[in-house]
């Protein structure tokens, strides 16, 4: 009897890439391995990408909702899968053709699984040429990765790849959601409440290409903004983890947090607040396991004079 397969989604988001997005359509209906659904989430775009999706062919369903940020987009998107398998992809990057042939069969190599990724290379997308491999990952050795133990305590074995590597069982993926609608860096949290959560696989083979231009969310901004996005990012997945149970991650994220943003000086009000909560209302004994978690000694008065500058602001 033949092996049964797997039922492949993908999901998408889109916000404004209408000169992108149907070449990232295109790509998933091109597969060696013919995906069972697509679906697009389109977050209140005001250019011409529902035109640029007009006369799709295949198993595509676009919704489109009002504006209201990637997380919120992507946990739609997702929610609307009905496979067994999710594949994500920005709607600015593109999928291999083997991609969902080769991410099929490493499920079904390995059923405990439940999350399979991938390595990707960077390409310019306004003249298609290749601009080489994505960043080097730490970790990133191929085979079943099981790393649950090691973000129990607070640490970070494997680095992650971006989002269009990404994939997930759905039955996992649906028990991440709903992805923390404040998040910055939503794929962040799926990331890691994944290694701290499951065991998965990863694959050696460039299965996508990432798509790089100047309306990437970090591309052209200055180094004092983009760590204020990552330190920002890093309280909200502190915040998100600890319901999850993953408290020595969050510890260590919110660690991470204060040192990057110079004791909170590039943090919102909004997120210093969350801060002081978790690290004056804890005491002294919080505020060691955190700084702890990121190798940072600091005795007492320098927390004082850290929490006295994080409600400065």
């Amino acid at each position: 009897m033949p092996e049964q397969k797997l039922k492949i989604s993908v999901a998408m988001i889109n916000y404004n890439y209408g000169r992108y997005i149907r070449a990232a359509v295109d790509s998933v209906l091109a597969q060696t391995r013919a995906v069972d659904e697509l679906v697009v989430v389109d977050d209140g775009s005001k250019d011409d990408s529902l035109a640029a999706l007009d006369g799709v062919p295949g198993p595509v369903k676009i919704i489109s909702q009002a504006n209201a940020g990637a997380a919120s987009a992507s946990t739609r998107a997702i929610s609307e899968c009905s496979g067994d398998v999710v594949l994500l992809l920005d709607s600015d990057d593109l999928m291999g053709p083997r991609r969902a042939e080769l991410v099929e069969a490493a499920y079904t190599a390995h059923p405990t699984a439940q999350w399979v990724w991938h390595r990707m290379d960077l390409v310019d997308r306004v003249t298609m040429e290749p601009l080489g491999p994505g960043p080097v990952l730490k970790g990133y050795t191929a085979g079943l990765h099981d790393h649950r133990a090691d973000v129990a305590h607070g640490k970070l074995p494997l680095s992650a790849p971006a989002t269009s590597a990404l994939s997930f069982r759905r039955s996992f993926v649906e028990k991440l959601l709903p992805i923390p609608s404040h998040m910055h860096v939503h794929d962040n949290y799926l990331k890691l409440a994944s290694l701290g959560l499951a065991e998965g696989v990863v694959l050696q083979e460039v299965l996508s290409l990432m798509g790089i231009h100047n309306s990437n969310m970090t591309t052209g901004l200055d180094r004092d903004r983009t760590t204020a996005i990552r330190s920002n990012s890093a309280v909200d997945q502190a915040m998100a983890f600890r319901p999850l149970g993953l408290t020595r991650l969050a510890d260590r994220l919110l660690g991470e947090a204060v040192v990057r943003s110079g004791g909170g000086r590039r943090l919102s009000p909004d997120r210093r607040r969350r801060v002081l909560q978790v690290l004056g209302e804890g005491g002294p004994r919080q505020w060691a396991i955190t700084t702890a978690a990121v190798g940072v000694a600091v005795a007492r008065t320098s927390r004082e004079r850290v929490l006295e500058r994080v409600s400065r602001g």
